[in-house]
């Protein structure tokens, strides 16, 4: 095609010399109708390839939602966890200070003078 172009646009005394062969032009011709048909090809691969991409895309994209969701989960149980720690580390300290305030008592029939402790 810009073979074509050039011979009208720079030559054109050229150009009446192509209408006087036809068999040229047929032969252009039909250089042009094979790369449009070349050129479909590549199209239609090329879009074949982007429909399977489209394709992977969304599978990704439902995969990631899913694990998304999972990660949500954990990091939420994770802080349960966390908060249900905190408050059993508290009161395992309050039961701690509470026992050291009450008085000692003595066993019986113990005369060591040692407090009992408690596990």
């Amino acid at each position: 095609m810009l073979n074509l172009f050039l011979y009208f646009k720079i030559l054109p005394t050229f150009g009446t010399f192509l209408e006087d062969r036809p068999g040229s032009l047929q032969v252009e011709n039909a250089y042009l109708q094979g790369r449009i048909a070349e050129l479909d090809r590549q199209l239609r691969q090329t879009t074949n390839e982007l429909r399977d991409f489209e394709d992977d895309h969304f599978r990704l994209q439902a995969t990631y939602d899913i694990v998304a969701q999972e990660n949500d989960d954990l990091r939420a149980e994770i802080g349960r966890l966390r908060l249900a720690s905190q408050s059993s580390q508290s009161s395992l300290t309050r039961l701690e200070e509470e026992s050291e305030e009450r008085p000692q008592r003595k066993g019986k029939g113990r005369d060591t003078g040692e407090a009992s402790e408690v596990r």
